[in-house]
């Protein structure tokens, strides 16, 4: 977010109109979600209001890292985060370590679930992170109309993409995986 707001791609107002949390838990989900709560290991919550300063009910971008749940759990988990908030959470990203394999290495996997309210479901984006990829993929993004949940305040253009550094992510991952007393997959 910092690189973005030092390339002009995010403007000063958004960090008085976007707060940005770690691991809140939520329990308004509707449907048959109704029942749920869920606690998300970062989110991106839209202040709505004509001021700016009242919180959305949910959050427009969900991060979830899963080290102990299935890929399976992480896509389970992103479709209750976007039915059950109706289509409020736009954009969930899971990052998905899989368990070392013989030789200790870790494999990363990023995957990108989008909403649009009232549109057909989107297809799952996926990016190989580790083991680095023979082919590296174009850096994906997060519009601002996504970051705002389609209520982007009008000091914005809505169709400003914000690109997710994937080398950047590769570069913190590996630290972590090493912390964890294990080896980034090659």
């Amino acid at each position: 977010m910092r690189k973005a707001s030092r390339q002009g791609l995010i403007p000063e107002a958004f960090d008085e109109t976007m707060a940005i949390a770690p691991s809140p838990t939520y329990d308004n989900f509707i449907g048959e979600y109704a029942s749920s709560v869920k606690e998300a290991d970062l989110t991106f919550i839209p202040c709505v209001d004509p001021e700016r300063v009242r919180r959305a009910a949910f959050p427009s971008v969900v991060l979830e890292s899963g080290w102990t749940e299935s890929a399976t759990d992480l896509r389970r988990d992103a479709r209750m985060w976007q039915e059950g908030s109706g289509r409020a959470v736009r954009v969930v990203l899971h990052a998905k370590f899989y368990q070392p394999n013989q030789e200790n290495e870790i494999r990363l996997v990023l995957s990108i679930n989008r909403a649009r309210p009232g549109g057909p479901p989107t297809p799952i984006e996926r990016y190989v992170i580790l083991p680095v990829p023979e082919d590296a993929p174009q850096n994906p993004s997060i519009s601002l109309d996504e970051f705002y949940a389609g209520d982007c305040p009008p000091m914005m253009d809505p169709a400003t993409h914000v690109p997710l550094d994937l080398a950047r992510l590769r570069a913190i991952a590996a630290e972590e995986i090493r912390a964890r007393g294990h080896i980034p997959a090659r």
